[in-house]
């Protein structure tokens, strides 16, 4: 794979429901890999989804409670159906430390069974540092978003803020260097969950899009 074709820009959007941007928007913008949020019921069909990503919950972190298993007993139940249809489930990041997240991925013991990396989301739960999350869980990692976000100033009991992509605590330079370095060659999707500032959103969208082509461009020089 060329460094023009390793991580092509993507961003997080919606139809009729969720968080991301609209679709004409991405058009606009250039952007041509959509990580779509799920759409109404009446939009959905098999033949529109490959991968289906998800918070699954708080994965408790007592690993004898029952709580814990009957989390991975709907998650092997819904691996094993969407394996009958060729699909696969990413778990997205954040509400679990990453040894925790790892621990429950290897007990539910599924080939199609993956991480959608939010580094983001790792801060504003404040459930651990982004970049050793990423290594620990890069083994699984098939998709990631670029979201950023400040610290609450009481991690793990309340929430953070989400920033414009460059202005929180996520270090993206050294985030793209350490998806290299796990081998991650997918698309980068850019998330802003502003869907009440559409025209904000899609400056900073707009914004991210810039930056990231910049890092990469800086990264394939060396």
């Amino acid at each position: 794979m060329t460094d023009s074709e390793r991580w092509p820009i993507g961003v997080f959007a919606s139809i009729d429901a969720g968080l991301g941007v609209r679709l004409d928007v991405a058009r606009e913008l250039g952007v041509t890999a959509v990580h779509l949020h799920t759409p109404h019921r009446k939009w959905r069909t098999p033949q529109r989804a490959a991968v289906g990503g998800l918070h699954i919950g708080f994965v408790p972190h007592d690993r004898s409670s029952a709580e814990y298993w009957q989390i991975l007993a709907v998650a092997s139940h819904a691996c094993d159906d969407l394996a009958r249809r060729g699909q696969a489930l990413h778990l997205e990041t954040g509400q679990e430390p990453a040894e925790v997240l790892t621990a429950f991925l290897a007990d539910v013991e599924r080939p199609n069974l993956f991480v959608n990396f939010d580094p983001a989301n790792m801060i504003l739960y404040g459930a651990g540092e982004p970049l050793p999350a990423l290594r620990a869980l890069g083994g699984y990692v098939r998709s990631v978003h670029c979201k950023d976000a400040t610290w609450s100033d009481r991690p793990g009991e309340t929430w953070g803020q989400e920033t414009p992509l460059g202005e929180g605590a996520v270090d993206f330079p050294a985030y793209l260097r350490t998806l290299a370095e796990i081998g991650y060659a997918g698309p980068l999707t850019i998330e802003r969950e502003i869907p009440q500032e559409p025209v904000r959103q899609k400056a900073e969208i707009a914004a991210a899009v810039q930056l990231l082509d910049r890092l990469k461009r800086e990264i394939a020089a060396g």
